[in-house]
């Protein structure tokens, strides 16, 4: 059973944890804090602050491959929220690791229903009909050029500048041909102007990851 100081900082987290001198670096530090609850809870918090250094804070956990029910927790709540990025995010982090890739895919489709872009959904869906595509990472090709064409420019720019580190833990390294330099770089350019911090986090997240 939580201790009434725990019950209190989990719910002190999931406000945002607004009264701490900085409430998005504490969040960020308790994402990262080892105990599934107290993480989770500062996910919701991240979510309540439209700085995007909260965006770059849920993108920088979904670069954690610890965890799983927390990872889960961070693509459900980024498919449910109209923040902006967090179609970018989902989309850039969808080939990293293969075992939430249907889920991500999921959650890209609740985040265009919730935009009424009716266009991208029915790519979306039309290729989900095929389930059996999502099981091979022969097959993720055709999921990243549907996505890259969507007309939702986060989404495609996300595909984009994501496929230059696709399948750092697993199975799909190496499953998609490296992005067109002129493309990754448009890409990169792009999500330097929605949310600034989100391309350093990926290089020093994968380029740490690397060096272990």
């Amino acid at each position: 059973m939580d201790s009434p100081n725990r019950k209190a900082l989990l719910k002190e987290l999931r406000q945002g944890a607004w009264d701490r001198k900085d409430p998005i670096g504490f969040l960020i530090g308790s994402v990262e804090s080892k105990d599934a609850s107290v993480e989770k809870a500062a996910l919701v918090g991240l979510l309540r602050h439209d700085d995007h250094r909260a965006l770059c804070g849920l993108a920088g956990r979904l670069l954690i491959p610890r965890g799983v029910a927390v990872i889960r927790s961070c693509i459900n709540l980024l498919g449910h929220s109209e923040k902006k990025g967090s179609i970018v995010v989902l989309s850039a982090t969808l080939f990293l690791d293969g075992r939430y890739i249907v889920e991500k895919f999921k959650a890209l489709e609740i985040a265009m229903e919730s935009l009424g872009d009716m266009i991208s959904l029915s790519l979306l869906a039309t290729l989900r009909r095929n389930e059996e595509i999502f099981s091979s990472p022969g097959d993720s090709l055709e999921i990243f050029e549907t996505i890259r064409s969507v007309p939702n420019r986060d989404m495609s720019a996300g595909a984009v500048f994501g496929s230059a580190f696709q399948g750092v833990w697993g199975e799909y390294q190496g499953a998609l041909p490296l992005p067109d330099l002129e493309d990754f770089i448009l890409a990169e350019q792009y999500i330097r102007t929605q949310i600034p911090g989100l391309v350093e986090v990926f290089r020093e997240r994968l380029d740490a990851r690397d060096e272990k």
